[in-house]
């Protein structure tokens, strides 16, 4: 009589914790993890903002127009807040693609969706390596050297 009685207490305490252990994942929402990118010659610096509750592991890639060779790959962690990363690149056009999910459990993620297909809540960002300099309406004027003006 006692075991089926053990088995019945066991049973209904057991219960709530498996239906947290098989609870559907918590939505994300789309604003709690972004990216932003900044390119400094041919760096490409990589701003992960954490507004999430916790820790998120992430993973960035910057892309050229063949889409299966990618030129630079982060992986990393992101307290909250804003974390940074950075790699260099070739020159020329390229877009970053990049995913971040809660960790440990991965339960919610947020991206671009185009790496990882459980994280679509951002478009890649594209971004040209270097900056191109914009030298006005005149071009170029000649050396920087002191008394030059068009003079080599």
């Amino acid at each position: 009589m006692i075991k089926p009685v053990r088995a019945a207490v066991t049973a209904v305490l057991a219960a709530p914790l498996l239906a947290i252990a098989f609870a559907m994942p918590a939505n994300a929402a789309a604003g709690d993890v972004n990216l932003t990118a900044d390119v400094q010659g041919n760096d490409v610096w990589v701003t992960i903002s954490n507004d999430s509750a916790g820790i998120v592991g992430c993973e960035w890639r910057a892309w050229d127009d063949d889409i299966e060779q990618f030129q630079a790959s982060v992986r990393y962690f992101a307290l909250p807040g804003e974390s940074w990363t950075s790699a260099p690149l070739p020159d020329g056009d390229y877009k970053i693609s990049w995913w971040c999910a809660d960790f440990p459990n991965a339960d919610e993620w947020w991206g671009t969706g185009d790496i990882e297909m459980q994280a679509d809540t951002a478009d890649p960002t594209p971004v040209t390596a270097p900056i191109p300099v914009d030298t006005g309406i005149f071009g170029s004027l000649g050396s920087s050297e002191t008394g030059s003006l068009g003079s080599s």
